[in-house]
Order: structure tokens, then C-alpha cells, then sequence
């Protein structure tokens, strides 16, 4: 498929042309982009084909012109915020402010095996096991 073609050929901080999709009530400009930084091939290390793609979309009540001004801005910046694979085996995907996101808020939860306790307490006694 030509679409498949296109997204697979992009490299780093390269995107797909802008599309539109969506019944009017909740129309949205989408398009894909390569985070991340080059790899030497995706097989070497790894990775499928589609390693590293993301879809970003904004509301289609948004002009076209600042829809297409936020996606060459998207271009720029989020492979510059790519994790890597050394840090976070989700790389590069999960960008470097959402892992550090999601470290401080697993610090105040708290202690997972203490977490995980409370859980299963609280489901135990929502659904007794007599009644399953």
C-alpha cells in the first residue's frame, strides 16, 4: 500500500504529508512522523520497520495552515526528545519527559509491593469469591 510505503520510507524527524479524518463532529489533521535518531538498519538491532513511527493529530477546527506549522514543528522537536533504547526499552517512542513523568509519579505512590497489597484487598473484598 502506497501509505504504508511513504511512512515506512521516512527517516528521523521526517513526516507524512497531513491528512484529514473523521466524521465533522470530531474532525482532526493527523500525520505520522519518525522519532528518534538513524540506526544503522532496523534488523540490527532489533527493531521492525515501524520502530520509531508516531501519529500526531490536532483538532480539524484548527486552519490547515497552523495544523501544517505544528507538524513541521512536531518534526523538529520530538526526535530531539526521544529516549533511547539504554533507557527506556519503549525508545523511541516514549519521549524523555514522559519517562521522567512517569518515574516521579511511581515515587509518590509509594512502595509497589505495598500498592499491589492494597489492590488486591480492595478487589478481594469488592467481589467476594463465593459469588463468582
Amino acid at each position: 500500500d502506497a501509505a504504508a510505503d511513504v511512512m515506512l520510507s521516512l527517516k528521523p524527524g521526517e513526516r507524512t504529508p497531513i491528512f484529514k479524518f473523521g466524521p465533522p463532529s470530531w474532525r482532526r489533521y493527523s500525520w505520522y512522523l519518525r522519532s528518534g535518531r538513524e540506526l544503522p538498519s532496523f534488523g540490527d538491532v532489533g527493531y521492525h520497520r515501524f520502530h520509531g513511527l508516531v501519529r500526531l493529530e490536532v483538532y480539524g477546527a484548527v486552519a490547515f495552515a497552523k495544523a501544517q506549522r505544528l507538524a513541521n514543528l512536531t518534526a523538529l522537536l520530538v526526535p530531539q526528545y526521544a529516549s533511547q533504547p539504554v533507557r527506556d526499552p519503549r525508545a523511541p517512542q516514549n519521549l524523555l519527559p514522559t519517562g521522567a513523568l512517569e518515574r516521579k509519579l511511581g515515587q509518590m505512590m509509594g512502595d509497589r509491593t505495598l500498592i499491589d497489597r492494597y489492590f488486591r484487598k480492595f478487589f478481594a473484598e469488592l467481589v467476594p469469591l463465593a459469588s463468582v
